[in-house]
């Protein structure tokens, strides 16, 4: 038989107990398995979150060692916050672990030489530093990584930058950083890199001997940006997505060579004193498939011709009102994401005659007020297959028989009026956002040949799914180290 013991805090003086609980300092339950059983059904768990549990002092660390000889199938152990002191042997047991947290834990950092877990994808450890020890600190990350450099996948680091901008960090203090990175990771596909040091140049030591790398997607996150460390990115055989964060670029126009990012299929720019990028020839990045640009200062984007197998196009909030202008040329593309364009009836009509557009996404500001009232015309949008239409400026769309032919759902607000959508054919699916259904919309619904699926989302329900979605981004880009440098 199993038990589970809840460990709680004494209460703060003056709770009595009922009242105030965000004041209460509760812990978490830990599993006690009986050493003889196997059976039991905690040891059918995959998941074991003991964030903040103190139950593993000097009296109780065959706990830990129990749970690791009989949680076989665990994939995810956080043992964040702890009070460990050690990994026990006993946890090479664990064959199916991808994630361990060992994170704020008194564990040392060579404690991970023998670990043993050949599934292992993450290792989260490290502390927040308060000390200006920058060197060790960086050192002991570095040396983690080369202990567990056989099974790293994925790797995330943030570096909380405290240390003098104007006092670089000498040639000879680099190499002796770098140098901690004995054993280059072989199987690491992601790396994300957030903000910057002069202690070492992280990128460039993660790409070490990059004829051989494998890795697929890198981020760059509020860190510095030149010619060079885009170089570096080129010479990745395998990269496929390059996300840049809140970057600072050396130059304001950053240059895509001839022949490089030949897998390239994703790039994202995020946040950038960028003014233009310009892809030289047509042989850089000839497999980019999507490209997406928010809250950034680029005004241009030459060579885009180029670019034969770009299908996806993501413009929002970005300074230049005329960058989709450099987008005349890309005949592929065909779905496309706006927000804060403010097209004007020009821009829209050039948009229209694009061949292959089947998605498209009009956001808030995607639409100047001029193109409040959209009268689709003969041989505009003619694959058009989805349209999703979020944007005060445009109050009305009108659709007349014949035109939009493949047309089969459209998603819109309360801002804007549908006039037409009986004269669709092929039209599937209605998805109306906001509080009351207009009459007008059920009696054209009731005229329709197809039977229409209609969904209605109310505000609120909205509102929820996009906090979630805005979750799901965050944790997404979530830190797996930081240190204080």
């Amino acid at each position: 038989m199993e038990s589970a013991s809840l460990i709680e805090a004494p209460a703060a003086a003056g709770d009595s107990g009922g009242g105030d609980w965000k004041n209460r300092r509760w812990k978490t339950v830990v599993p006690t398995l009986n050493r003889g059983s196997n059976d039991s059904p905690v040891s059918l768990l995959k998941v074991l979150h003991l964030e903040a549990c103190h139950s593993f002092g000097e009296k109780y660390q065959h706990h830990l060692e129990d749970i690791c000889s009989k949680m076989l199938l665990l994939k995810y152990l956080s043992l964040r916050g702890t009070n460990i002191t050690h990994l026990p042997s006993e946890i090479n047991n664990l064959h199916e672990l991808e994630i361990l947290d060992i994170r704020q834990t008194k564990v040392p950092e060579w404690a991970t030489v023998n670990l043993l877990l050949l599934k292992l994808k993450r290792l989260l450890a490290g502390h927040i530093f308060p000390s200006p020890k920058q060197d060790s600190h960086l050192k002991n990350l570095l040396r983690t990584i080369s202990d567990i450099h056989e099974y790293i996948h994925s790797r995330s680091i943030t570096l909380c930058t405290t240390e003098h901008q104007g006092i670089p960090s000498s040639e000879e203090s680099r190499k002796a950083v770098g140098s901690s990175l004995r054993h280059h990771p072989k199987l690491l596909e992601s790396l994300s890199i957030s903000r910057t040091t002069q202690r070492v140049d992280l990128l460039q030591l993660f790409s070490r001997g990059s004829d051989n790398s494998k890795l697929v997607k890198v981020t760059l996150s509020s860190t510095s940006l030149n010619q060079e460390n885009l170089k570096i990115l080129a010479k990745l055989p395998m990269l496929q997505c390059v996300r840049f964060r809140y970057i600072a670029c050396a130059e304001s126009v950053l240059t895509f060579k001839k022949d490089e990012f030949t897998n390239l299929k994703y790039l994202l720019v995020e946040g950038s004193n960028l003014e233009g990028i310009i892809l030289e020839n047509d042989g850089v990045a000839r497999e980019l498939k999507k490209m997406a640009l928010s809250s950034t200062n680029i005004a241009y984007i030459y060579g885009v011709d180029g670019l034969l197998k770009l299908e996806e196009l993501e413009l929002n909030n970005n300074g230049c009102g005329r960058l989709l202008s450099s987008f005349d040329n890309a005949q592929k593309i065909a779905k496309l994401t706006l927000r804060g364009t403010f097209l004007e009836p020009v821009d829209l009509h050039i948009l229209s005659k694009k061949p292959n557009i089947q998605y498209l996404k009009l956001l808030d500001g995607s639409c100047d007020v001029s193109c409040s009232q959209i009268a689709l015309k003969k041989d505009e949008f003619p694959k058009l297959n989805l349209i999703i239409v979020d944007c005060f400026a445009i109050t009305k769309i009108v659709f007349t028989r014949g035109y939009v032919p493949k047309l089969e759902k459209i998603v819109w607000s309360s801002f804007t009026s549908l006039s037409g959508i009986d004269k669709l054919p092929r039209l599937k699916d209605l998805e109306f956002k906001g509080h009351l259904v207009p009459d007008e919309l059920k009696e054209a619904t009731e005229k329709n040949k197809n039977k229409l699926s209609f969904k209605h989302i109310e505000p609120e329900i909205q509102d929820q799914a996009r906090e979630q979605e805005d979750d799901d981004n965050d944790a997404r880009f979530s830190s797996c180290w930081k240190i204080k440098i």
